[in-house]
C-alpha cells in the first residue's frame, strides 16, 4: 500500500461534506518548465512514458455540490501561481480571452502560503446557467470545462518564454456526466485486494490499466496512487485519466480491462475499434482520434491521437483563421465501455460477479458494467496567446512569430 497523506479527505459536519474536496501537493515541474507540471501525489508515472498527466475529476451527482480543488507547488521549485485581483489568475481553455468576463462556476478562487498554493471552488450549477439562457431548456448542461491555472518563475531562459507564455501552468478537467438514480453510499473502505496487484513498471508504449471496479460503480486506475479513490473523494467524485497533447504530437495509449475479481471483460467493439461515445454530443467523434484498435482476448484497445498541424495558418494565415482557431484550446472527453464474455451474458450471473459489492440486487452482468464508463480526457492548449505569441512550427520553445 502506498500512502498519500498529500490528499487530504473532505472535512465533514455531520454524515454530508460542506463541499467536495481534493488537495493536490507537491506539485514540482519537469526541468523547470512551467508547461509540464507533475503531480506525484496523485499520479504513479512509471506506466505513463511521454505523456504529460493532467487532473480530471468527474461530477457523478445529478445535484452536485459544490467542489473545492486545491493545488499546491513544492517547496524549492521557484514557482507562484500569478495573482489576479483577489485571487488567482484562471481561464477557461477554450475563452482564453475573455478576461472581464467571469467564468461561470468558478465561484471563488484563493492564494496563500506565498503564492505556492491555491483553490478553486467551482459550482456545477452556475456553470450550466448559461447553457439553460441559451437553449431555454432546464436540461441544458455543460459537460466539460477546463481551467488554465497560470504560474510564474524569474528567470524563464529565452528558449523556454513562447511555450511559457501559451499554455505555462497547471490545467484541470471537470467533467459532468451525471449519473442515472443516487450515487451509492459508501459501502467500504478500501477496494478489496488492491495492495495486492502487480504494478510493474511499462517500458516504451503508455498503458492505463482498469485494476478494478468500486463498490461506488467507479473504475480505479493503476495510474493513480492507490486507495484515492476509495478513502479521500466523495462518492459523488470520480478521478479520471487525461492528458495534455500539443499539436505537433503523436500519442499512442493503451487501455486495458484488467479488473480483479471479473476476468474476461473486454471491451464494446465493432469491426476491431473500440465503441467511442463523445461527453458532448454535439462536438460528435474528435477528429485527431484516428483509431481505437481492440483486442478482445487481452481486454486492451490502443488509442492514436494524432494532433492536427494548423499551426501555418496561426503564423501565415488570415486573421480570420487566427481568431478562430489558433488562441483557443480544446478538450476532448469520451467515454469507452467494457462488455463480460459471452458465457457471462448467456448464463446466469456468475459467482464473481454475485461478490461484487457494486452489483445490486435486480442487476445481471451487461446492466452492471453499462454503469461504468472510462472517461480519458485529451487537453489540447491553444497555439498562441490573445496577443499573438506563438509556439514555432516544430513546437520549440522559442522564436515565436507574432500573429499580429
Amino acid at each position: 500500500m502506498i500512502d498519500s497523506p498529500a490528499i487530504p479527505a473532505a472535512e465533514e459536519e455531520g454524515t454530508q461534506p460542506l463541499r467536495q474536496k481534493l488537495v493536490i501537493q507537491d506539485i514540482k515541474f519537469e526541468d523547470g518548465k512551467l508547461w509540464k507540471p507533475r503531480y506525484p501525489s496523485l499520479v504513479q508515472y512509471d506506466r505513463l512514458p511521454g505523456l504529460q498527466v493532467e487532473p480530471a475529476v468527474r461530477l457523478r451527482a445529478k445535484n452536485p455540490r459544490e467542489i473545492e480543488i486545491t493545488f499546491e507547488i513544492a517547496e524549492g521549485e521557484g514557482v507562484t501561481f500569478v495573482p489576479e485581483g483577489d485571487g488567482v489568475r484562471c481561464r477557461t481553455i477554450d475563452r482564453p480571452r475573455d478576461e472581464d468576463i467571469p467564468i461561470h462556476g468558478l465561484v471563488e478562487t484563493r492564494l496563500e502560503k506565498e503564492g505556492r498554493r491555491c483553490t478553486l471552488v467551482w459550482n456545477q450549477s452556475a456553470a450550466n446557467e448559461p447553457m439553460v439562457e441559451r437553449f431555454q431548456d432546464a436540461g441544458r448542461r455543460k459537460e466539460v470545462t477546463t481551467l488554465r491555472v497560470f504560474c510564474q518563475k524569474q528567470g524563464v531562459p529565452e528558449e523556454d518564454k513562447v511555450l511559457t507564455a501559451v499554455e505555462g501552468g497547471l490545467y484541470v478537467a471537470i467533467l459532468y456526466t451525471p449519473r442515472d438514480g443516487e450515487v451509492p453510499p459508501v459501502v467500504d473502505l478500501k477496494t478489496p485486494g488492491f495492495e495486492n496487484l502487480a504494478r510493474e513498471s511499462v517500458a516504451g508504449r503508455p498503458e492505463i490499466r482498469v485494476v478494478a471496479i468500486d463498490s461506488h460503480d467507479r473504475p480505479v486506475y493503476d495510474m493513480f496512487r492507490p486507495f484515492l479513490q476509495d478513502t479521500v473523494l466523495d462518492p459523488a467524485l470520480e478521478l479520471e485519466p487525461a492528458f495534455r497533447v500539443r499539436e505537433w504530437e503523436t500519442v499512442e495509449l493503451d487501455l486495458v480491462l484488467a479488473v480483479q475479481g471479473l476476468p474476461g471483460l473486454r471491451w464494446k467493439s465493432s469491426r476491431g475499434e473500440a465503441d467511442v461515445i463523445p461527453i458532448s454530443a454535439a462536438e460528435g467523434r474528435p477528429r485527431p482520434l484516428k483509431t481505437t484498435e481492440s483486442w478482445p482476448d487481452e481486454g486492451r484497445c490502443r488509442i492514436r491521437w494524432v494532433q492536427e498541424t494548423g499551426r501555418s495558418a496561426c503564423i501565415d494565415g488570415s486573421e480570420e483563421a487566427k481568431r478562430c482557431y489558433c488562441h483557443t484550446g480544446r478538450t476532448s472527453s469520451f467515454l469507452f465501455s467494457a462488455t463480460p464474455r459471452l458465457a457471462d451474458i448467456l448464463n446466469p450471473a456468475p459467482e464473481h460477479f454475485l461478490n461484487h459489492p457494486g452489483f445490486r440486487s435486480g442487476d445481471n452482468p451487461l446492466k452492471f458494467l453499462s454503469r461504468i464508463n472510462i472517461d480519458p480526457t485529451v487537453i489540447e492548449p491553444p497555439t498562441c496567446t490573445p496577443d499573438g505569441v506563438c509556439i514555432p512550427t516544430g513546437g520549440g520553445g522559442g522564436g515565436g512569430k507574432s500573429t499580429q
